[in-house]
């Protein structure tokens, strides 16, 4: 259990809308949201988007699964916080942990700073400012 509250996703499009063109009712697995998950994709102005699915328990997020795909549907890093019990798979911010796939040999790992989907938001914010900049 991560006891954070749910995300403002209406909130968030607006505070986004300069990187956030697009929305989908679904995450990457073509679900809808339920009483017991708000799931949500935002397209990006680069193509890539974020497919996002949160669980909650007693009125906080439960676990969230925030998944950056390239415009190409690649992944390009998870920003999870489902909890492991077993020890090979925790990291030192346990719940809290990134997948980078196709970087680094690690699969996962600690995630001490981006922990909610605002500051994930802030993040590919930073990253796309950084990638339009480089491609001019």
């Amino acid at each position: 259990m991560t006891n954070l509250p749910p995300s403002n996703l209406p909130f968030l499009k607006k505070a986004y809308c300069d990187i956030i063109v697009d929305e989908r009712d679904t995450d990457q697995t073509g679900k809808q949201s339920s009483p017991i998950a708000q799931r949500k994709s935002f397209t990006f102005t680069d193509g890539s988007y974020i497919s996002i699915t949160e669980i909650f328990k007693s009125g906080k997020l439960d676990y969230y699964h925030y998944d950056w795909f390239s415009k190409n549907k690649k992944l390009l890093m998870k920003f999870h916080s489902e909890e492991h019990t077993d020890k090979a798979y925790q990291t030192s911010t346990e719940p809290f942990h990134i997948h980078v796939q196709g970087i680094m040999d690690e699969k996962r790992l600690p995630n001490p700073s981006f922990q909610d989907l605002n500051s994930v938001l802030q993040f590919i914010r930073c990253c796309l400012l950084v990638i339009n900049n480089y491609n001019k």
